[in-house]
């Protein structure tokens, strides 16, 4: 970051995230233990490049300068990066941007995208169904709704591949955040409903890759089938 020709984007938790454990040994013995675990947790917050926070796309995923993504999202208001909550946004420094966050990042290995498969996007979208129905069922229903949203660009960044070009786009059209002041059941309902069929979709896509998988091996017993 000693360049003024790069622009970074940082989101700095506030100092006392850095008063939690395990965060305030590792700053307190980083001379003792080396500095490669502090880089580490460092690195996952700066990403290269100015990204504004305010008014984000709902679900935008970002790459940390070591290759991690990290999630800007925005739901009813509120930004985030990976689920915790900007303070203070996209103030200015001499080469690039700072936002001020409750809480460290954490750092999960993600699979890789390539090793990410069909049966992936299934229990996303199983889960995503359980998530927002039991919303609706509490008659939660613009908190239902706005899940679905969410839920739908994640997997449109994640899964889109494993889908056709058709139910893709009905998904984008049934994500569309166009602020409805009524009728959010309604709203949450129709979201539902494309959910249904964008994991029929898939269910159909895994039933194909199997069959085909088990016609290469005509001793194996098709069980169920």
């Amino acid at each position: 970051m000693a360049s003024s020709r790069t622009t970074f984007t940082i989101f700095a938790p506030v100092n006392e995230a850095w008063e939690k454990e395990p965060y305030k040994s590792l700053i307190e013995n980083h001379g003792k233990t080396g500095t490669e675990e502090l880089y580490g947790i460092l690195s996952r917050h700066v990403i290269v490049g100015k990204h504004v926070s305010e008014n984000p796309k709902p679900y935008n995923k970002l790459r940390t300068i070591h290759g991690a993504p990290i999630y800007l999202t925005q739901d009813e208001g509120k930004s985030k990066i990976s689920g915790i909550r900007i303070i203070e946004s996209d103030e200015e420094a001499f080469n690039g941007l700072i936002n001020a966050i409750g809480s460290v990042i954490k750092d999960p290995m993600e699979l890789p995208e390539k090793d990410i498969t069909t049966v992936d996007a299934i229990l996303f979208v199983q889960n995503s169904i359980k998530e927002s129905s039991a919303l609706y069922d509490q008659g939660k229903y613009e908190a239902s709704w706005r899940n679905y949203i969410r839920r739908g660009n994640e997997f449109l960044t994640k899964y889109s591949k494993f889908t056709s070009s058709s139910q893709s786009n009905k998904l984008r059209n049934v994500i569309l955040d166009d602020q409805p002041v009524a009728q959010l059941a309604r709203e949450a309902w129709t979201s539902r409903n494309v959910f249904r069929d964008l994991l029929r979709e898939l269910e159909q896509r895994e039933d194909r890759i199997v069959d085909s998988y088990l016609m290469q091996l005509p001793n194996k017993q098709r069980f169920g089938r």
